[in-house]
């Protein structure tokens, strides 16, 4: 949706990667070695199945019923001819896609409330007050209605607490929130990060009411964002590249769930510290928010240079095929649990030369104890020995432990892309089958002469396809 349109509380926006949502929120990288991934604060209530005291009806929790996560909202305390603030919003998992603004026939239902006659504005500019169910009409447009069906927009009119249900017979999402109160101060989180020269660096900006929780901005608020010195650019969350990305501010829209994330892509060349500023406009200087800003340090870097070759080396019965170091494979026998891989980086680079590899696995695979797949890579940081030499350890679970599973390991730069001097680097190891073939038979003596009638005495020893000796064979 373009950002500029006109129309709603939304102000036409959509909800965007820059805004502390669902899947926006979950860090695309896991990084180890002392390299920052940037745990930075949601600003967001997560929802239990179970709602609080209801003050009518209680909510049946039933099969397909699901807990939203409800981000920060505040009451305008207008009717909504005079909607003064950006929607507010809740998500649901995948899968409940029926509960749609726009799909006829779901139920709102309002158990909850600060006051009887409180109301809950949503889709075309339907509203529930407590115990009043509302069915909604399938209207596809409105001020609270977006393209997303795990993203439902709201509003409240009055302060408190809300508890209720969105459900249709099969699905039903349970939620439960409290209102914020205007702004009075915002942070601008982590206060120091250090990255490496040419990395990017991730920032969470938060509105809090006077209590410390996130709420939202008027719809006329905004927060200007300025760096110092300018070698670095601002952007959107995690656009590397920065190619339509470079941002100068927040608007409401984007601080509609409280929060913000953006990034700042520092300069391949240029090592040192850079002060990032957030400034607020609008109301927001009058309620007492002041400016806030956060220091980046940036410091090392890590290789351009593809290693030479990749070896696993446990377990100690893995085949390494090393054909070139851009298509290195190996199998281990299945379900290897443990895997040690030396990168050989005797190339022109000294020794204490730093790689950065990702590991990605199979959906479903857990790789030192968290996701490792292709939407949720693992990035590991390593310094060469004295040899010149580094060593990769990979516990391995879940799906990572199936028959054919294959973990790919790639070197890659400072901005997770794959090295391309001379070529990219990357090792697939490959859990495989054992299985035994005429080569794993081996008889001993081979050949032998003697007497008729005499006895020969012969060894046969076989084999798996991993070296591993195979007992109770019948050989003829």
């Amino acid at each position: 949706m373009d950002p500029s349109a006109p129309g709603g509380p939304n102000n036409g926006h959509a909800l965007t990667k820059g805004k502390a949502l669902s899947n926006a929120m979950r860090f695309g990288k896991r990084t180890l070695a002392g390299v920052a991934a940037g745990a930075l604060a949601l600003g967001a209530l997560t929802i239990a199945s179970a709602p609080a005291a209801s003050a009518g009806k209680t909510i049946k929790p039933k099969a397909g019923t699901a807990a939203a996560t409800v981000y920060a909202v505040r009451s305008s305390g207008t009717s909504t001819s005079a909607i003064n603030l950006p929607a507010a919003t809740m998500t649901w998992p995948a899968g409940y896609g029926s509960l749609a603004n726009s799909t006829a026939g779901n139920i709102v239902d309002l158990t909850t409330a600060p006051t009887a006659g409180a109301k809950l504005y949503y889709g075309a500019d339907d509203t529930v007050t407590l115990n009043t169910d509302d069915t909604l009409a399938g209207t596809s447009s409105g001020p609270f209605t977006t393209a997303d069906d795990s993203i439902w927009e709201f509003r409240v009119d009055t302060a408190g607490t809300y508890v209720g249900r969105i459900y249709n017979g099969t699905d039903t999402v349970t939620f439960t929130f409290t209102t914020a109160g205007a702004p009075t101060s915002m942070s601008l989180a982590p206060a120091t990060q250090t990255v490496l020269v040419g990395a990017q660096a991730d920032l969470e900006l938060t509105l809090l009411d006077a209590s410390g929780k996130a709420t939202q901005p008027q719809i006329v608020d905004s927060v200007s964002l300025s760096r110092s010195p300018t070698d670095d650019t601002l952007v959107t969350y995690d656009d590397t590249d920065a190619s339509g990305g470079a941002i100068s501010s927040l608007s409401s829209a984007e601080l509609s769930t409280g929060s913000a994330l953006f990034s700042l892509n520092t300069s391949p060349t240029v090592a040192g510290t850079t002060t990032v500023t957030a400034t607020p406009a609008g109301t927001l200087p009058g309620s007492g928010v002041a400016a806030q800003s956060a220091a980046v340090v940036k410091s090392g870097t890590v290789a351009t240079n593809s290693v030479r070759k990749f070896t696993v080396t446990t377990p100690s019965n893995a085949f390494n095929s090393n054909a070139t170091v851009a298509s290195s494979t190996a199998q281990v026998p299945v379900p290897t649990t443990t895997l040690s891989i030396t990168m050989d980086d005797t190339t022109a680079a000294s020794a204490g030369n730093k790689i950065r590899v990702r590991v990605v696995g199979p959906t479903g695979a857990v790789i030192n104890g968290g996701a490792a797949t292709a939407s949720t890579p693992l990035y590991v940081d390593l310094t060469t020995d004295a040899n010149k030499q580094a060593k990769l350890d990979l516990a391995l679970g879940g799906t990572a432990l199936n028959v054919n599973a294959e973990i790919v390991v790639t070197q890659v730069n400072v901005i997770d892309a794959p090295t391309t001097v001379p070529t990219g680097a990357a090792l697939t190891v490959t859990q495989t089958q054992a299985s035994v073939q005429s080569s794993n038979i081996v008889p001993s003596p081979e050949t032998a002469l003697t007497k008729i009638g005499n006895t020969t005495a012969v060894t046969v020893q076989v084999d798996d396809s991993f070296g591993v000796d195979q007992a109770g064979w019948t050989v003829r």
